[in-house]
């Protein structure tokens, strides 16, 4: 193993064959030092050999000490943001689209503009699709979380939180259903929750979904999913 020493600067006289301490107790031949080299490194090995390399100039050593700080630097990892939670009021309905009762599949979108603006937005996006991705500074957005079309009542949609981090929202629902033959409304519902998030910074944004399910029962409730992820989209403010 080499171990490194550094000397002072500024010698004066000529120093032969001095001996130097390190500051751990080991001793080191220093060789020949001239005054007209202000630094030196000194580098010893396990078999006594001493090898002086010397620093012509202060520059050069703080330039090598810059060096080794940008590569610390370089190599630390990159901090993360905590995700912190919005103040959203979500606006949940189980007949949002009235009596549609097309595409049953759930989704999960970014659509802009006020409730009416959405449900135009959602039933061409459940009908002929696809959803928007891409959006202006000007449009308040929002996130839709649709659970689709049932047949009857007893699906429920809650949104427990929602949580950003830099560009990332996350989305905390739960959702219930009736245990199988259990009692329930005969009638076409849509659960949909709408979270109105405003009006974003130009750049790209990421939602996720995380869902806790739940199955209701007249004895007790079961927890069958617990804040998994469910669904994620993407889409950009120009």
């Amino acid at each position: 193993m080499r171990n490194m020493l550094f000397l002072g600067n500024g010698l004066e006289s000529v120093i032969n064959k001095s001996r130097l301490k390190l500051l751990r107790g080991m001793e080191i031949n220093s060789g020949v030092f001239s005054r007209f080299t202000p630094f030196y490194m000194v580098f010893g090995s396990g078999n006594g050999n001493k090898r002086p390399i010397s620093f012509t100039s202060p520059w050069l050593l703080l330039g090598a000490i810059g060096m080794g700080t940008l590569l610390a630097g370089c190599t630390s990892q990159p901090q993360t943001e905590e995700p912190g939670t919005l103040n959203v009021t979500p606006v949940v309905n189980y007949y949002f689209l009235g009596s549609y009762t097309g595409n049953v599949e759930e989704g999960f979108y970014a659509i802009a503009g006020d409730l009416g603006a959405v449900k135009d937005s959602l039933k061409k996006i459940l009908s002929v699709g696809p959803a928007r991705t891409t959006f202006s500074r000007d449009e308040s957005i929002n996130l839709v979380v649709f659970r689709g079309v049932f047949n009857t009542g007893g699906h429920g949609i809650e949104i427990d939180r929602v949580e950003k981090a830099g560009s990332t929202f996350v989305v905390h629902a739960t959702y219930t259903d009736p245990r199988r033959g259990m009692m329930a409304t005969q009638a076409f519902t849509q659960p949909t929750a709408i979270i109105p998030i405003g009006k974003l910074s130009k750049g790209s944004y990421e939602a996720r979904l995380k869902v806790t399910k739940i199955v209701k029962s007249e004895k007790e409730d079961r927890i069958i999913q617990e804040d998994e992820e469910h669904a994620s989209t993407g889409f950009v403010v120009e």
